[in-house]
């Protein structure tokens, strides 16, 4: 929320001006320097009320979900048909696009795009990758829950560097700061420092199938894909609010806009759902109209202004996020 009395761009900014000497005595000769008009200009920007009413109506300024508008920018797919299990994509600063294919077979592992959507390579993985997120800018943790770890991989080469939460059955990733979040099934979300590896934090889930989540500030986004709920969740593991509908049915991967919209994939209702901050108001982005069938993956880069949806067999579509 904006505040008044902290914001470094309300604050009074005084100037002192000290003459040199022979300016000083130049000024004692001269009788006058010019004139200075004041003059006064109407402005239809009025703001009634108290300065708690100001800061409210300054914070509603920021675009919500009614305003959000997508823009089709291309749609791409990986080639081949068999062996797909999308359940979480990337785009990467540089703007090529990582999806992670949670399937056995040979075709299992992360697949890379360029910008444009074309095919760029795959990297063979020792099992089974879910979650993916961007730490340090550019490494990419990837959770492995067969192996029971996280891989911290080079996005240029692609070589694992240095392995956190061993021994975790780990699925959704998100990252806050220097904080990697973990949902781990069986035990809880985990917070980590992905620099030193320390788990700094965890709260116990009372979901099942604990899946995916989404940092957002203080508060964690979870869903509940069995029961089709959203929960926003504090640091202390206590429900703030939690959203459910018709139109949002089989919730997986969630991610949130610049102004802290959020966008949630709905597997079964074959949408994308935009929900408030606050949980109270929602509005469908997305259809069956639109090509979409079974989302899993979705992600957002504030860098390009990019909402980037992966269904389950690897059709990806790729929208700039506006605000009318």
């Amino acid at each position: 929320m904006l505040c008044v009395e902290e914001s470094t761009g309300m604050k009074e900014t005084s100037v002192r001006i000290q003459f040199a000497k022979e300016i000083e005595g130049l000024l004692k000769e001269m009788q006058l320097m010019g004139n200075v008009e004041f003059k006064k200009i109407s402005t239809n920007l009025h703001f009634p009320g108290t300065k708690s009413q100001l800061v409210k109506t300054l914070s509603n300024i920021q675009p919500g979900i009614e305003n959000i508008k997508l823009t089709s920018v291309s749609k791409f797919q990986l080639p081949f048909d068999i062996d797909i299990n999308i359940c979480c994509c990337l785009v990467l600063p540089d703007e090529r696009v990582v999806m992670a294919n949670n399937s056995n077979e040979e075709n299992g592992g992360l697949h890379i795009f360029d910008k444009s959507g074309a095919y760029l390579k795959h990297v063979l993985c020792t099992s089974k990758p879910f979650g993916l997120a961007i730490i340090n800018k550019s490494d990419i943790a990837v959770s492995f829950y067969q192996e029971k770890s996280i891989k911290v991989y080079d996005s240029e080469s692609f070589n694992v560097k240095h392995v956190l939460l061993d021994g975790h059955c780990v699925f959704g990733l998100s990252v806050e700061s220097d904080c990697l979040v973990a949902a781990v099934r069986n035990t809880g979300i985990h917070f980590i420092n992905y620099s030193s590896g320390k788990i700094l934090k965890i709260l116990p889930s009372d979901i099942d199938l604990l899946t995916y989540v989404h940092m957002i500030g203080e508060n964690t986004l979870i869903t509940d894909y069995e029961k089709d709920i959203l929960y926003c969740r504090n640091r202390d593991g206590e429900t703030v609010w939690k959203y459910s509908s018709d139109a949002m049915k089989g919730p997986r991967n969630i991610c949130t806009d610049t102004v802290g919209n959020i966008v949630v994939a709905a597997f079964v209702s074959d949408s994308i759902i935009a929900i408030s901050s606050n949980g109270n108001d929602s509005k469908k982005l997305l259809g069956v109209q639109d090509g979409l069938k079974n989302p899993k993956a979705i992600c957002f880069s504030a860098t390009t202004s990019t909402l980037l949806v992966v269904s389950q067999t690897g059709t990806a579509l790729k929208y700039n996020l506006s605000y009318s």
